[in-house]
């Protein structure tokens, strides 16, 4: 790799006693520096084997000790300095293979070849390219190193959001519980005492038999509660029309309930209801009680009472209507 010879080197009072120097085969590039030739005690000065380029001084002055000077092998052109140039019989001056243009002098090439080859082996001005370099890679690396810690953050707050939001969403989820009535609450005593099953009373007047209904039924019977189903709202909740699996047409009732309503609570209206079975009367057809997971076990949030579906309305719609 060829390297720049900065003239700076020889220059200043630590080279005043310098009396040898020979960088002799390091391709060394550039023109050659004139204080070389002048320095106070230099005697012997070798640049052979380099590439150093351009032309000498006409005006250059040496130091009346230096008896050798070595300068060939090189892209040097022009002509030689006086002071080295004059045949003197106590100076040795060698100046092969270069491109000078000196009469008599031997084994010289073109002038096209040390121009050609010089700007072949000039270097580039790595120092001020290689600062400019270096800053222009501190700053690409702290922004590149900003701008991905900022993605790491997002990454990692987006991350703990979808966790949360997962988790809350399984949080809320709810499930639909079912009690399991006893046989005794499910029959009805008739008036010569004989036990008659309330399926058959159930059958006897039109009715399906009393049914603990899933949530995903009640999803399905009011296509997802639609407010288009939504047949009324007051204090206690809300009255869907739905349509049941087997076609028929039925009206669903959604109770918010407090938590101060216990499972037994619970149970034992379910129970009363699930008894009241009367031609005059809208009969229930079941139930469905959907709890919250992250609630106390024994906590129901939500009950739909699946009712009978009366075409004609009720008896308040009539009396309003003959008033």
């Amino acid at each position: 790799m060829a390297k720049r010879f900065e003239m700076a080197i020889v220059q200043g009072e630590d080279f005043d006693l310098l009396q040898r120097f020979d960088v002799s085969g390091n391709k060394l590039v550039g023109p050659i520096p004139s204080p070389l030739f002048s320095l106070p005690s230099i005697q012997y000065l070798n640049l052979d084997d380099n590439q150093f380029n351009g032309a000498l001084s006409l005006n250059l002055s040496c130091s009346v000790n230096l008896t050798f000077v070595d300068i060939s092998n090189n892209f040097l052109i022009g002509k030689l300095p006086a002071c080295i140039g004059s045949n003197t019989t106590n100076q040795t001056v060698l100046s092969s293979r270069n491109c000078l243009t000196i009469e008599g002098l031997e084994y010289q090439h073109p002038y096209s070849f040390c121009q050609k080859e010089a700007l072949a082996v000039i270097p580039l001005n790595t120092n001020r390219d290689g600062r400019s370099k270096g800053k222009l890679g501190l700053i690409l690396g702290i922004v590149g190193g900003v701008v991905g810690a900022v993605l790491a953050v997002g990454l990692l707050i987006l991350i703990i959001f979808r966790r949360e939001k997962k988790k809350k969403k399984k949080d809320d989820s709810f499930e639909c519980d079912s009690f399991v009535l006893e046989k005794s609450s499910v029959q009805s005593e008739p008036a010569d005492g004989r036990q008659v099953p309330q399926t058959m009373t159930m059958l006897s007047m039109g009715l399906p038999p009393y049914h603990v209904f899933t949530l995903e039924e009640m999803e399905d019977a009011t296509n997802n509660f639609d407010p288009s189903n939504l047949a009324r709202e007051g204090s206690q909740g809300q009255l869907y029309r739905g349509w049941l699996r087997d076609s028929s047409i039925c009206l669903v009732k959604c109770l918010k309930l407090k938590q101060k309503h216990s499972q037994q609570s619970l149970q034992q209206h379910v129970e009363v209801i699930s008894k009241l079975r009367h031609r005059h009367l809208v009969s229930v057809l079941g139930h469905c009680i959907v709890t919250f997971q992250n609630h106390h076990p024994n906590t129901a949030s939500t009950v739909f009472i699946v009712l009978e579906h009366v075409a004609n309305g009720s008896l308040r719609d009539h009396l309003l209507q003959v008033k």
